[in-house]
Formats: structure tokens, sequence, C-alpha cells
């Protein structure tokens, strides 16, 4: 405690190497190594996106779900904040091996697939509004 403070005050902070100012989706991943094992071939972001396999692991992501509030589960499991927290990492951290460059055409592809998807969602909304306003007849 520092001299003439009553309360206990922070003075410091070791290992702000790697501190941001950033979006509140940056800081919103799951703990997943509490419902499931990790292997050293998975990544934060993919291994933050296993599922429990096992009833146990299953209720100890619902009580941390419930604990961490719809907010965080939303910017924790929705795959286009993984995607660019994933991102963020490559513009932070670079690349220093064939390991990276793999993961980051791995990414490249899911950001692919994430997009087309999107593509056909917007496509069906758009057909669905001409069909509601009568755009089609």
């Amino acid at each position: 405690m520092a001299e003439g403070l009553e309360e206990p005050a922070i003075s410091g902070i070791p290992g702000w190497n790697y501190a941001f100012f950033a979006p509140l989706w940056m800081s919103c991943i799951s703990p997943a190594w509490l419902w499931g094992g990790k292997s050293a071939m998975d990544s934060v972001e993919n291994f933050s996106q296993k599922l429990p396999t096992r009833p146990e692991e299953e209720e100890l992501k619902q009580i941390f779900d419930k604990a961490a509030g719809t907010v965080y589960a939303r910017f924790a499991y929705h795959r286009q904040h993984r995607l660019a927290r994933e991102l963020f990492c490559f513009m932070i951290d670079g690349i220093s091996s064939s390991e990276g460059f793999d993961a980051l055409r791995l990414l490249k592809d899911d950001w692919t697939d994430f997009n087309e998807h999107l593509a056909i969602l917007n496509d069906f909304k758009l057909i669905l509004v001409f069909f509601i306003t009568g755009a089609c007849q």
C-alpha cells in the first residue's frame, strides 16, 4: 500500500506489452479450457469454439454463459467476432513461421466461407423484401 493512502491502490501492472485500446468484442473469448482439452494445434480462437462433450462440461459452460451474460456470449461465440479477433492477432503479432502462413490461409478460407454465407443471406433478404412489398408481381 502506498504511504498516506487508507485504501489499497494499484501502482503498476506488469505485462502491459499487449495492452490495447480495443472494442469490447476483443476481450470476449470463450474459456473453453473449462469444458474441453486443448491440443497444441489449437489456436486460441479455434479452441474457444469447442463445445462440451460430457454432461459436467456442459453444466460448466452453462454456468459460465449465465454469469458472463448475453453480450459477452454473443461476442465470444459469434463467428464474425472470432474472425476479427484472429485477424487482429495476425496484425499485431505478424507471421513468423510456415504454421503462421497456414493459419492465415485457414482464416482466409473461413472468412471467404463466412462472406459467401452472408451473401446467401443477403440474397434471401432481398428476395423476401421483394416478395413482401409486392415488387415481384
